[in-house]
């Protein structure tokens, strides 16, 4: 019985050793990086659409407008070429990141989140590439590269990430059903993000429905 005792004391000790045990420099500078990161973009973003997208999308010479000047543009370029409107999402996901650091750290879900990131943007700039088609017909989608490049840059598409996808789903499901895949495998990505699963999500809103009914037919009595 002493043995026990003085083994799990012995085990405790340990854990919490393990758990006191400093952390490494880089876990506490990658949060850091990923905010100063996603306010620069932040920033950038927001400068880009004061000008005139269409415009800037091929001439360099707006980037003296911009906050960040020419490296401020052709991030601005490179972003919006690829992704289009759903550029704007990608600060969120890195504030997101920055915040929920030490969730996923502890979880071990870093490189599963970063991945999930990239598919989610990937996922509305297409969503966002078939609105600003819709009533074009399916012969506005196209897969040519540059088309989708200077699209995207002038928000005009979802870029090339966008466009080649929504391209691929619009011809095997038509823009209805490309729309439907779109939003139903968004859904779960984002509700991983953020730590919560659809059950978690839907027994959420279930409690909070039932409170509100609850609260209100108390306040009727």
């Amino acid at each position: 019985m002493a043995t026990t005792k003085k083994k799990s004391n012995k085990t405790s000790v340990k854990a919490k050793t393990k758990s006191n045990e400093k952390k490494p420099f880089a876990y506490h500078l990658i949060p850091y990086i990923t905010a100063v990161l996603a306010l620069f973009l932040l920033i950038c973003f927001i400068s880009y659409i004061f000008c005139d997208p269409s415009v800037a999308a091929e001439d360099p010479s707006v980037a003296e407008d911009l906050a960040f000047g020419l490296v401020g543009y052709w991030v601005c370029n490179v972003f919006m070429g690829l992704f289009g409107y759903a550029a704007y999402i990608i600060p969120i996901l890195l504030a997101l990141f920055t915040i929920l650091w030490k969730n996923y750290n502890r979880r071990s879900f870093v490189a599963i989140n970063a991945i999930i990131a990239f598919i989610s943007a990937v996922l509305v700039s297409a969503l966002m590439h078939v609105f600003l088609h819709l009533g074009n017909g399916k012969e506005s989608f196209t897969y040519f590269i540059d088309i989708l490049y200077f699209e995207g840059a002038g928000l005009g598409g979802g870029g090339i990430a966008g466009g080649l996808l929504s391209f691929a789903l619009v011809n095997v499901f038509n823009v209805f059903g490309a729309i439907f895949v779109f939003i139903v495998t968004l859904i779960p990505m984002i509700l991983f993000l953020i730590g919560t699963t659809p059950v978690e999500a839907a027994k959420f809103i279930a409690d909070k429905i039932k409170a509100s009914v609850e609260e209100y037919n108390s306040d009727e009595a």
